[in-house]
């Protein structure tokens, strides 16, 4: 218990260092880069804290306990955080390169990304569980996660869901600009309803709505602008509020609530961003190679998590550490890969 309320603590830190109060409204804040991209690490680091936890510290295993809910909870906020961001921001570029080049450079980045991480995943695998090279099936399964945007053991659905984003998007603007907010809101709401029905885990659902929500703020940026510019600060008490009780209830009403969780904490980001002012240098490391930290942090536990010899802690830490320590070079050598091969 020492371990968690350790690693809240430190979660609270990171994230609350760079927080500064503005004295007074300014209209040019609302959802800029250098606030999302502080975003962006306060969510990964969300995401981090809540996948070690969850799978190396309580080991995959059911459990009530309140700290085990409370940090299983950070993670489809800060996937839902992370979505939203992504249709913010892509609905904009979209519209500077509406073409199938767009959808190319995003969907070869995300690919590349994954390749580099099951690469060096299997290389690692090789070294300390001793595969044998001479099967076969072993480089078919890492053909096939690759094309499939898995990293093994996990069902990787959050590449997944943000491929599809990537995918949908392009094609529902390219069909209508005008209607195409309609498209993807009923599309990604019909995939809730049939993960629902079709019992599928919660974590494949309850943050997605939050990417076409992502998209209606880009598209309607100057009126949700006007709307939270006014009393920003009343607003941003507001919803503070609403996330703190919908928090509390988790534990008894389930995912319905997490949904609605992931919505608010997404929407209050508009008053957030004018009334407060991200500003750290850990917070722009880990917002800048967000998706690097992602993969490597799931390659970490993968591994690291099969190791019985080594203790929880340790486990925890080494995935830490060798996250930040390699998330820099595999984002060089992903950039390398796109503008050499791929030349984007």
């Amino acid at each position: 218990m020492n371990l968690l309320i350790c690693f809240l603590l430190l979660y609270l830190t990171i994230s609350c260092y760079g927080i500064r109060f503005c004295t007074s409204v300014d209209n040019s804040r609302f959802l800029d880069k250098v606030f999302t991209n502080q975003l962006r690490g306060c969510a990964i680091l969300a995401i981090v804290i809540s996948h070690c936890i969850n799978v190396l510290y309580f080991m995959r295993e059911p459990s009530s306990s309140a700290i085990k809910i409370f940090f299983g909870i950070l993670a489809p906020i800060g996937v839902g955080i992370f979505l939203f961001l992504s249709g913010y921001g892509n609905t904009f570029s979209i519209k500077k390169k509406l073409n199938w080049r767009w959808l190319f450079e995003k969907s070869s980045r995300l690919y590349i990304a994954v390749g580099i991480l099951l690469v060096l995943q299997f290389i690692f695998a090789i070294f300390i569980f001793k595969i044998d090279l001479l099967f076969p099936e072993k480089y078919y399964s890492l053909l096939r996660n690759f094309i499939f945007l898995t990293q093994p053991p996990f069902t990787s659905w959050y590449l997944k869901v943000q491929f599809a984003a990537y995918i949908t998007l392009f094609l529902f603007m390219k069909f209508s600009k005008k209607y195409y907010i309609w498209m993807l809101t009923s599309f990604w709401l019909l995939f809730v309803i049939y993960c629902i029905v079709y019992g599928k885990q919660g974590c494949w659902w309850v943050s997605t709505m939050c990417f076409p929500l992502g998209c209606l703020f880009a598209e309607k940026k100057d009126y949700i602008k006007e709307i939270f510019l006014q009393k920003a600060y009343l607003y941003s008490i507001i919803f503070a509020v609403l996330c703190i009780v919908l928090y509390l209830l988790i534990a008894p009403f389930g995912s319905f609530f997490i949904v609605s969780l992931c919505v608010i904490c997404c929407i209050s980001i508009a008053p957030f961003s004018f009334v407060i002012f991200l500003k750290s240098n850990i917070l722009n490391f880990l917002g800048k190679y967000s998706l690097e930290i992602y993969l490597l942090h799931l390659a970490c536990i993968s591994i690291l998590e099969k190791l019985s010899f080594v203790n929880v802690p340790f486990k925890i830490i080494l995935t830490i550490l060798i996250t930040l320590l390699f998330a820099k070079p595999v984002n060089i050598v992903s950039n390398l890969v796109s503008k050499k091969i791929l030349k984007v």
